[in-house]
């Protein structure tokens, strides 16, 4: 049963009247200086726009002014039942891990090599999928809500849950009885350029006698939002417009995607299988219409075919007396072909890329209870990985020769684990871990290299619960980056006519991480979260100058590619909230939001300043939604705020400046029946805008001074999304 919760007026009320004597401040000063001449001696507050204050401000009242009484929930593990859910119409687990309380949903990253690094923040019958690329949130959406009994808000650390590190999960618990249960999903995105596009998923699982078949197929036709219509303009020093073209870019992504899952009872535990396979093309065609300095025409298309399998297996088992024995295996492969062709009236230009990647991966886990507070973890993994690459470029049908064009590479990495939890009641937990990575990589391109590499990644969680309405939860944690294999392959882009050389030696980026976060639960499905982090990087990894001897003549030609810097840092403020307004007089009403400020420096490969690591977006990022429910009318309606977002770049002789301005979309969905529902979404109200600056100079940027600036923007426009939902079960 849901908690009851007693209300009272606040005994501590706030009226803010803060003066941090604020002064003005040109963020694009910073970036056309090219380095962070803030001023330091100023609390981060001071630093923030009128309107952005304001909203500290209010974050701050509504941290510090509510007080409600105790709520009944004391332990960490906090249960929400079906009946939770029923008011929002949630169709299935990932819809019910949305409307969680004080829970930000993280699908993990398939692009990372290994398990543990790419796992999200969601459990299965306690358990992690077996599988990577086949993403947790379309696992989480062939899970019926009619098929869960429960889910379970998993906070600090549990015994025998096997967190990862993180300190926030959620497990889904499905339910132990026989049932079919059948769901059918049509789509049609309606654009404004008259595209009508496609999608279309069935689901199909049948549970009976401890066994569960899982099947599911999509096809879908997507809009890309890199897609729109404006300008390419380039000016000089003077600013004296030197070039002005139109652009229309159409960006379009098309698949079928099949999914298998399989588990049963075998040899006293339990066996999971999974299958996924993948077929897709992404495509981009853009226009371009050119009136200075002359009337022209030109055109650029891109494309993407790609083919993955996945294939996993999950075995669970008691093993001597309360251990657990828990063995994954997954195998995943990957190809690609890839193809970008420019046609002007000087000629065409070609890059083809053929790219064929696969990862093996072991990893065995035995989970052990010392008593019923504290639990032991060890295990390890093993992993296989490959990437065989060819990149071909010509210019008017002459070949253009690059560095680690063609590039083969090996890697076998190994990593063995242990942990341990503890807790001390309901007030406080902690968990303890420590893992030892070591892995070979070689690589042949123009030539051969093998190293080894080694490393200690600690980790450490604190959980303190000092009263049934607030939690603290403190990590401190080392955490080493994994190489992305493409920064070791040359590649170049035609729309900014640049060329990145690959780098085979390059370093993974390492940092030190401490955390720490302060929830406050005002009620069941009111929750405020404050964080705030810190990160020291080593070997930040960014765009350095490369020197290599193309053309044999003894003499080095400068290029870019990645390659590491010196140390680097990020900080970070976090607020997140889950608001109820029905004290406002809007029942059934919520706010629902996460907002990060973050800022980042590390000291510039050109000009020795300190600067903003590229890569990683600034300041501030976030989103804002609210929703109503009305279950009269058995209608869900709402609107969400995705907030505008800048991410720089700095290269040998130029700058870039890439933004996003903000998205805004509003929704309805009435289900008139337990089986249908039918849903309307009007998304990009804001009609986004991308841009990219690039600012050029006419020598390395240390030395030279700006040549010329070029300017790209694209608006999106609004688009109608209509969708019809089926589900059945028996």
């Amino acid at each position: 049963m849901a908690p009851t919760v007693c209300w009272h007026e606040s005994s501590f009320p706030l009226k803010p009247d803060l003066r941090f004597g604020w002064q003005s401040y040109s963020m694009q000063a910073i970036f056309d200086n090219h380095s962070n001449t803030r001023p330091r001696n100023l609390p981060w507050p001071a630093r923030l726009s009128q309107q952005r204050q304001s909203v500290f401000l209010v974050a701050l009242w509504l941290l510090l002014g509510l007080n409600p009484t105790a709520w009944a929930e004391t332990d960490n593990v906090i249960v929400f039942e079906p009946s939770y859910f029923v008011a929002a119409q949630a169709k299935n687990a990932y819809e019910m891990v949305l409307l969680l309380p004080g829970f930000t949903f993280d699908p993990g990253d398939d692009d990372v090599r290994g398990y543990s690094g790419a796992s999200g923040n969601v459990l299965i019958g306690a358990q992690r999928p077996a599988a990577k690329f086949d993403s947790l949130k379309s696992i989480l959406e062939r899970i019926p809500a009619s098929a869960i009994q429960r889910i379970e808000l998993i906070r600090g650390t549990h015994t025998g849950i096997d967190m990862q590190g993180q300190m926030l999960v959620a497990n889904i618990v499905r339910r132990s009885t026989s049932a079919t249960e059948l769901g059918a999903t049509v789509a049609l995105y309606a654009h404004g350029d008259n595209r009508r596009l496609p999608e279309a998923r069935f689901d199909l699982s049948r549970q009976w006698n401890e066994q569960l078949f899982e099947a599911s197929v999509e096809a879908y036709k997507l809009a890309d939002d890199d897609s729109g219509t404006g300008f390419r303009r380039r000016s000089d020093a003077s600013g004296q417009l030197t070039r002005d073209a139109a652009s229309r870019l159409v960006a379009d992504d098309e698949g079928l995607q099949a999914t298998l899952g399989y588990e049963q009872p075998v040899a006293g535990g339990k066996l999971r299988l999974n299958a996924a396979a993948l077929s897709g093309t992404k495509s981009d065609n853009e226009q371009l219409r050119s009136i200075l300095p002359s009337s022209e025409s030109a055109e650029i298309r891109e494309q993407e075919n790609y083919d993955q399998l996945e294939l996993g297996a999950r075995f669970v088992r008691p093993v001597f007396d309360d251990n657990t024995l828990e063995l994954l295996a997954i195998q995943q492969l990957h190809q690609e072909d890839a193809s970008e062709v420019e046609n002007t009236v000087d000629g065409d230009t070609a890059y083809i890329e053929e790219t064929e990647t696969g990862e093996s991966i072991l990893r065995g886990t035995i989970r052990n209870p010392l008593s019923d507070a504290s639990t032991f973890e060890w295990g390890a993994e093993l992993a296989y990985n490959f990437l065989d690459s060819r990149f071909g470029s010509a210019d008017s049908g002459t070949p253009l020769l690059l560095p680690e064009a063609d590039v083969s590479v090996r890697e076998y990495r190994a990593e063995g684990f242990a942990s341990i939890g503890w807790e001390n009641g309901e007030s406080l937990q902690a968990e303890a871990g420590l893992a030892y990575e070591l892995s070979r990589i070689s690589q042949q391109s123009d030539s051969y290299s093998s190293r080894d590499l080694n490393y200690l990644k600690p980790r450490l969680s604190v959980t303190w619960t000092p009263s049934a309405t607030d939690q603290v939860r403190i990590r401190l944690q080392r955490l080493v980056g994994q190489l992305d294999f493409g920064d070791f392959v040359s590649s170049a882009e035609l729309s900014t006519d640049t060329v990145n050389i690959g780098n085979p030696e390059l370093e993974p980026e390492t940092s030190w991480d401490l955390s720490a976060s302060w929830e406050r639960r005002l009620q069941q499905d009111a929750t405020l979260v404050f964080g705030i982090s810190h990160s020291r990087i080593d070997n930040v990894v960014d765009l350095v100058p490369i020197f290599a001897d193309t053309n044999n003549d003894g003499i080095d030609e400068v290029f870019e590619g990645p390659g590491n810097l010196g140390s680097g840092a990020v900080n970070e403020l976090s607020l997140g909230m889950d608001l109820s307004l029905s004290k406002v007089g809007i029942k059934g009403g919520t706010i629902k939001g996460d907002i990060t400020w973050r800022h980042t420096a590390v000291d510039d490969s050109i000009t020795g300043q300190r600067r903003q690591i590229a890569g990683k977006t600034q300041h501030w990022e976030g989103r804002l939604e609210f929703s109503q429910d009305i279950p009269a009318y058995r209608l869900r309606w709402g609107a969400h705020l995705t907030l505008a977002e800048r991410e720089p770049e700095f290269r040998l002789d130029e700058t870039r400046l890439e933004t996003e301005s903000a998205w805004v979309g509003v929704f309805a969905n009435i289900a008139p029946t337990p089986n249908w529902t039918f849903s309307v979404a009007l998304q990009n109200l804001s009609s986004r805008k991308k841009t990219l600056t690039r600012r050029l100079f006419n020598a390395p940027r240390d030395s030279g001074g700006i040549e010329a600036i070029d300017k790209q923007s694209r608006t999106y426009e609004p688009y109608v999304v209509l969708r019809v939902q089926w589900q059945s079960g028996w």
